[in-house]
């Protein structure tokens, strides 16, 4: 019986699954409550506390994006916490690790039901593998991770309608992908994650006919979102044909970005500085990882591995496609949703290879794991304490700006 053809996993996945991840994640996150607001943070609570006061200005809370839903978090986070930073951080802290959950369980059901591979999966994408952490330390950053969140209900709620579980799955997917689209427009992927999906799923009964309704669903809702965002809101904004532009630099990006998927500082990292010395070494690394890692991806697409392992490679570059042509520096926290991919790519692998491996091999494969999974907590700890001292040397004035405006509406808790 291949890959393709196994039956769909049966039963509830258990909780026990969920919960090293999910503890991983706490652990490794958890330090960031101590940190300040930063930057875009300082607009974003502004405008919250402007809309709360004036309904009308609601519109202009996320500023010149359409983005609904964060600024409807930020707004519950001013009523909740006041200017306390914590609980602003409590929030992107809760997200991540729903998404830790989403991808544990998707994890689970692409290997038929195979813990070890939802584990592996969940336990990689908790702690920050692919260096995504500024997307959960950064408050703001959380746009991404809200859109992220609803990307994997709406691909695991398709998968379930895939596996005949009834229409409400079918309806949960068009939701879910508004709900998405509605956070951040990177969202506008759905469409190709879900044909992916029904790519994986083609050696189940009926998949490939329950399939079509709500691609064709999710596409039209992505068609209009862009032709609101793009032809109406957007419309002569300075972003288009400036800071994105259709070009070559493109494949320039992508490759830089498959490379930072996997080495936690670059000669081009901005929230850890890299040390002069080190400099040429990170280059040369770099370089070689941006021909290895393609490579490495090409093999696995030829190779006769199951289709959920191709899902993981093919995941990556699709979920890259909305930041490959800005214009200016990559940026780590874009890299969010192309880590669950890399995730569940490890999960596969471990599922399809481990099936009856020798007992040292599997020893070999739990302590690299280990060591990974500890390397990935190191490194998000000093991206955090990084960020930190930039916040303690930020100029105070935007903060003082805050606490003013504040007790002019009204929010005087701190």
């Amino acid at each position: 019986m291949t890959a393709e053809s196994r039956p769909a996993a049966s039963g509830r996945i258990e909780l026990a699954t969920f919960a090293l991840p999910l503890v991983f994640g706490a652990a490794v996150f958890a330090p960031m409550l101590g940190n300040r607001f930063w930057r875009d943070d300082h607009g974003w609570i502004a405008r919250a506390m402007s809309a709360l006061r004036e309904p009308g200005a609601f519109a202009e809370v996320a500023k010149t994006d359409f983005r609904p839903l964060p600024a409807l978090s930020f707004m519950a986070d001013v009523l909740m916490y006041g200017l306390e930073p914590a609980g602003y951080y409590v929030t992107n802290l809760l997200l991540h690790l729903a998404c830790v959950a989403l991808v544990t369980a998707l994890g689970w059901r692409l290997s038929h039901g195979d813990r070890r591979a939802a584990m592996i999966a969940g336990l990689l994408f908790a702690g920050g593998f692919g260096h995504h952490g500024e997307a959960v330390i950064w408050i703001s950053g959380r746009t991404g991770v809200i859109a992220d969140l609803f990307v994997l209900a709406a691909v695991l709620a398709f998968d379930g309608h895939l596996l005949g579980r009834g229409m409400r799955h079918a309806a949960l997917t068009v939701l879910f992908a508004l709900l998405a689209l509605l956070s951040k427009e990177s969202a506008a992927v759905l469409p190709v994650l879900l044909l992916l999906v029904a790519w994986a799923r083609a050696g189940e009964d009926g998949a490939g006919a329950r399939a079509r309704g709500p691609i064709l669903a999710v596409a039209v809702l992505v068609a209009a979102h862009v032709a609101l965002v793009f032809g109406v809101l957007r419309r002569g904004s300075g972003i288009v044909g400036g800071e994105y532009a259709f070009g070559p630099h493109a494949v320039a990006n992508l490759l830089e970005y498959l490379a930072r998927l996997f080495v936690p500082v670059t000669p081009s990292s901005v929230i850890v500085a890299v040390p002069a010395p080190l400099a040429g070494a990170l280059r040369v690394a770099q370089t070689a990882l941006m021909i290895a890692v393609p490579l490495a991806g090409a093999a696995l697409l030829a190779g006769r591995v199951p289709r959920a392992v191709k899902l993981g490679v093919l995941w990556v570059p699709v979920t890259l496609a909305p930041y490959l042509f800005l214009t200016f520096h990559t940026i780590t926290r874009y890299l969010y949703l192309p880590s669950v991919g890399v995730a569940l790519l490890a999960g596969q692998l471990a599922a399809f290879l481990g099936r009856a491996p020798r007992r040292p091999v599997r020893w070999a494969a739990a302590v690299g794991l280990a060591v990974v999974l500890l390397l990935e907590a190191a490194t998000i700890q000093v991206v955090i304490a990084a960020r930190r001292r930039d916040q303690l040397a930020q100029d105070p004035a935007a903060m003082q700006a805050l606490v003013e405006q504040a007790r002019a509406l009204g929010f005087t808790r701190r």
